[in-house]
């Protein structure tokens, strides 16, 4: 009797030491894409999402482009492959946005179009081209400037055509200033107009009246 409970308590510690392992995944490598959330180690059910480069589509494709941590590995087993011709999703361009609803392939010759978002301007075509597996070059959207308040007040000046404290100018505009009551160019300024370039003003400087006719002793 005493064999037989010794061998009773031998297989249910086998059992439980089978059914108590635990199925862990190590990271997976993805040639041509990438895949999230990124861990050292999944557990048993864990889904990542696969996200491949451009010009490439995973495979195979279940509809959700995700896998899932098992006993046997990754199922099923992550891969991208390239388009053959056809293209992924289109490039993100920054402070800009797709106008068409986006789709995860393209075929040749499709193209979607891109606007800028408020005070922001587009330099480059607005269409991009699925080409080859590739898409043509994006436009980039260019920041505004702002002139404000605060500003404008360290330069005692002020702007020439409106009476609003603050404005927002696109890339490559022009904007006027004036000085202040009292306050006249300084001798170093040629213009009291100012470009916006790159997202700022290249403001003009002014200097009191009274100290005017002393900027050659300075």
């Amino acid at each position: 009797y005493s064999n037989l409970l010794s061998l009773l308590l031998f297989f249910s510690n086998i059992r439980y030491d089978l059914f108590s392992l635990e199925i862990t995944c190590n990271s997976p490598r993805i040639s041509n894409g990438s895949f999230r959330p990124q861990r050292t180690l999944y557990h048993d059910g864990d889904l990542i999402r696969i996200l491949c480069d451009s010009g490439f589509t995973f495979e195979p494709d279940n509809g959700e482009k995700v896998v899932e941590c098992t006993r046997n590995g990754w199922s099923p087993s992550p891969k991208c492959v390239t388009l053959g011709g056809k293209c992924g999703l289109p490039p993100v361009v920054e402070n800009g946005d797709i106008l068409d609803s986006p789709k995860p392939i393209y075929f040749p010759s499709e193209t979607v179009t891109y606007q800028c978002q408020n005070f922001y301007t587009m330099e480059g075509s607005p269409r991009v081209t699925c080409q080859n597996g590739h898409w043509s070059q994006p436009p980039t959207c260019r920041v505004a400037c702002t002139a404000n308040e605060e500003d404008m007040r360290v330069r005692n000046i002020k702007l020439r055509w409106s009476n609003r404290d603050k404005i927002y100018s696109e890339d490559g505009t022009t904007v006027e200033f004036v000085c202040l009551r009292g306050y006249k160019p300084h001798p170093n300024t040629r213009s009291l107009r100012a470009n916006c370039v790159d997202g700022k003003f290249d403001y003009p400087d002014s200097m009191e009246e009274k100290h005017y006719g002393d900027r050659g002793n300075t």
